[in-house]
């Protein structure tokens, strides 16, 4: 959780606030329990002074969590460009999200977005996903 402490990271210890204020160009505020991209800060896309708030904010709110920046892999799909079909080859944000079951991959899904934002209700799109079994 999100909150005024002292904690780890990679062995060293930190102030949590301090170090969230100083590392925005790596760091997502989220909040634990909403969905569909609503309440998230992304530092690497924040002015110092819009960062501060998002801090600020969440310190308020409480129930929000600090989350590092993930590579996230970009592909070229194909998307429909007009309402008469045409189309052409665009680079979007691949997000696979596997589901386990009983420790195992059972199924997944996959989310196309080009923002940052990979949820659908922030514009990002759903495409199917096949598992492959090879044995």
């Amino acid at each position: 959780m999100f909150r005024e402490e002292t904690t780890e990271n990679h062995g060293t210890a930190i102030d949590l606030v301090e170090w969230t204020r100083t590392n925005s160009h790596k760091l997502v505020l989220k909040p634990n329990d909403d969905y569909g991209g609503n309440g998230i800060y992304i530092g690497w896309n924040s002015t110092a002074a819009e960062w501060d708030e998002a801090i600020a904010s969440a310190l308020k709110i409480g129930d929000y969590l600090i989350q590092e920046r993930v590579k996230t892999a970009k592909e070229f799909f194909p998307m429909i460009t007009d309402d008469e079909g045409n189309w052409e080859m665009t680079e979007q944000l691949v997000d696979l999200d596997p589901l386990l079951f009983l420790g195992k991959v059972g199924s997944a899904f996959t989310r196309l977005s080009s923002t940052e934002l990979a949820n659908v209700s922030s514009g990002g799109g759903m495409v199917p996903t096949f598992i492959i079994d090879e044995a």
